[in-house]
């Protein structure tokens, strides 16, 4: 199941399966099969302070099961909650990502791998926009954490790296897309017609 979902009802299972790595220098956080919702990779949103866009966001999805650590090590987490289409009560908790998008030097490695044409073909990107319309799965980030206040207690996460593998455009609707028959007009043959 991909990793980059539009469904509320898929976070929590998806994350679920994700995997938190904290390495020994206490200053990195690695996620594998990583969950990631409401990606601006391109930068689109308009900071209100400056007027002007000028990171890049992914919001990752933090399974119970990490929330004592993330926490613990001062990155801010947010709670989602909605009710779902069953009228039970649901959250999730996740934590926001920033990257640079104007500075080269300090851009996020970006690794996409999908298979082209029967090749398995990988190649490194720079954050834009045309990635949040990508069906993701098998992501793995690696990010940091930022005193943005200089307290100490309120650690914004940076991100260092993201690999992910993209699925191709006709598995994001149906995985038979490539049997259907191409039909060139249905004007008197509609089977919906009454």
């Amino acid at each position: 199941m991909p990793s980059t979902f539009y469904a509320k009802r898929d976070a929590i299972k998806l994350a679920k399966e994700s995997e938190f790595l904290y390495p020994r220098d206490n200053r990195h956080v690695i996620v594998n099969n990583a969950c990631i919702i409401w990606t601006d990779f391109g930068a689109q949103k308009v900071s209100p302070k400056y007027g002007k866009a000028t990171k890049g966001t992914i919001n990752l999805v933090v399974p119970q099961h990490a929330i004592k650590d993330i926490t613990e090590m001062g990155f801010k987490t947010k709670r989602f909650e909605y009710t779902t289409l069953d009228g039970d009560d649901e959250f999730f908790d996740y934590v926001e990502i920033k990257f640079n998008v104007e500075d080269d030097k300090r851009n996020p490695d970006i690794v996409i791998c999908q298979d082209f044409n029967g090749r398995k073909t990988k190649r490194q990107v720079k954050p834009n926009s045309s990635l949040d319309g990508y069906l993701l799965e098998k992501v793995c980030i690696t990010f940091h954490p930022f005193d943005s206040d200089g307290s100490g207690r309120s650690m914004s996460a940076y991100l260092d790296d993201l690999e992910a593998k993209r699925l191709p455009i006709e598995d994001k609707y149906d995985p038979e897309f490539n049997e259907y028959e191409l039909v060139d007009d249905m004007d008197d043959e509609a089977p919906f017609e009454e």
